[in-house]
């Protein structure tokens, strides 16, 4: 059997190891496990592992590229993201199904911009912001409960993403995401409305934005 850190040594034997692994009762959730031999975005922002819609098929795919592989990423890490993860994604996905709803801080911060957007659009941000909740939740839980010995540097890092779509920097990101997708003119021209005239409310309604972030929404709301 090819080991991990194989793996990580020879990019030959990724898929190789990548079709080896367990993926337990949610792995019927998903089509596909695919290695992809180079950095992976996701409508312009860089993914760590991607689980994407498959035309062919109700069950999603999941994409693989080459930054899980970096060799500070251990295992755990790795399987983390994995089957703790995005095969929750993947089990959203297929049953259409997520558990938490909007806490008060978040609905305060989403709902001035929400609110001016189709409700096909406060709809799709909502549920996304929910189900990068859940799977954020489910993985920090299988790292608290002894079942996934991660990093200390992977633990950090899953709570400061739990907390961020706790609070306002999830949506902001969903909204690029949606932004990018290509939305109608109704969308565009009500977030130029609400902020095209000074930016800078919108940085502010929505804090911790990265200076990239800011960079795409001026570039998207021009």
């Amino acid at each position: 059997m090819i080991t991990f850190e194989q793996a990580q040594n020879n990019p030959e034997l990724r898929q190789s190891y990548i079709n080896s692994i367990d993926l337990g009762e949610r792995g019927k959730y998903v089509s596909t496990i695919e290695y992809i031999p180079s950095p992976l975005q996701v409508n312009g922002i860089k993914a760590f592992m991607a689980c994407i819609g498959n035309k062919k098929s109700k069950k999603p795919k999941i994409l693989i590229p080459i930054n899980p592989f970096h060799p500070r990423i251990t295992e755990d890490d790795f399987l983390s993201t994995l089957k703790d993860h995005e095969l929750i994604h993947a089990e959203q996905c297929f049953t259409g199904k997520h558990s938490n709803p909007l806490v008060s801080k978040l609905e305060q911060k989403l709902m001035p911009i929400v609110m001016n957007l189709t409700p096909y659009l406060q709809i799709n941000i909502q549920e996304r912001i929910m189900k990068e909740r859940d799977a954020y939740q489910h993985q920090l839980e299988m790292a608290e409960n002894g079942l996934r010995n991660i990093s200390k540097r992977r633990n950090i890092h899953i709570k400061k993403r739990l907390n961020e779509y706790m609070g306002s920097h999830g949506p902001l990101k969903i909204i690029t995401q949606l932004l990018q997708e290509g939305p109608d003119e109704y969308n565009k021209n009500n977030i130029k409305k609400l902020y095209g005239k000074n930016l800078q409310d919108l940085i502010t309604t929505l804090e911790r934005t990265t200076p990239e972030e800011q960079e795409l929404i001026k570039t998207l709301i021009k």
